[in-house]
């Protein structure tokens, strides 16, 4: 050819080119067909358009959906089963309350609405309780490594100095200064809380170790960690951490602190 293609190959390219679904869909009696100079090369005959071969245009999706019912069909009774809605709505501080004739009514505004819910008197009363007890957030992991109470700090970075946070095995500061609340002694009491739990409610006297969290911020520690003291700690520094504690945990007391604590929290939310 005197382009330097082979005619099989020009074969193959046009045959591709003229059965695409765009190619055929445009192929219509007297269309005016363009030539490779873009100019006017004739039209498209009706004898044509009869013996191009058409393949149909394959679509499940579309016939599978006309198929199925409206969103908004509704349920047969039959089709029903008896159950509970329940609802978690996460907030970071506590909303002003309403006394209503219920109890007391707050609400929250999401992104989604503005979700309300009345609560009972004595359990808005635990709530004001956690919130001035743990007012950073608290959170307890059980396994075969021990047993652990996570409290997540947030860490601003500061506008000057270095950013980062530095344990000197008796205090912690951020960037030079000392916080305003030593999360050393928040971390110790809430792993004695946990620890008077779990005996009142099991008997033995499980070890339970506080760790603090500072995520997104450069933990140095310049003293070796002493026997009782919170660990403070990037997360991404908390696997390596397990990785080196002995197991103190055996296989079934894991289970058993899991399940009296468990059962603690259901008891205390009613």
């Amino acid at each position: 050819m005197a382009a330097g293609f082979e005619k099989s190959a020009i074969k193959r390219a046009l045959g591709r080119y003229c059965n695409r679904p765009l190619y055929r869909g445009a192929l219509q009696a007297g269309a005016v067909r363009m030539d490779l100079q873009g100019q006017a090369g004739g039209v498209v005959a009706e004898d044509e358009v009869r013996t191009a071969p058409r393949r149909p245009r394959r679509n499940p999706s579309s016939t599978a959906k006309a198929a199925l019912l409206a969103n908004a069909t509704p349920l047969l009774k039959e089709s029903l089963v008896a159950g509970r809605l329940e609802l978690t709505v996460k907030f970071s501080k506590l909303p002003q309350p309403l006394l209503v004739q219920g109890g007391l009514k707050i609400g929250v505004q999401t992104q989604e609405g503005t979700v309300t819910a009345i609560r009972p008197a004595k359990v808005w009363k635990k709530f004001e309780q956690a919130a001035q007890t743990y007012p950073h957030g608290v959170a307890a992991l059980i396994g075969p490594a021990g047993i652990f109470t996570l409290e997540t700090q947030i860490y601003p970075k500061p506008t000057q100095g270095k950013p980062e946070i530095v344990y000197d095995g008796a205090r912690i500061t951020l960037a030079g200064h000392v916080p305003d609340r030593d999360p050393m002694v928040q971390g110790k009491a809430q792993a004695h809380g946990l620890q008077n739990v779990l005996r009142e409610s099991t008997g033995p006297r499980f070890e339970v170790q506080p760790v603090v969290l500072y995520p997104g911020g450069f933990v140095k520690t310049t003293a070796p960690w002493n026997g009782d003291a919170p660990w403070i700690l990037n997360p991404k520094a908390w696997p390596a951490f397990l990785e080196h504690r002995p197991a103190p945990l055996s296989h079934a007391d894991a289970p058993l602190a899991t399940d009296h604590l468990s059962r603690f929290i259901r008891t205390a939310a009613k």
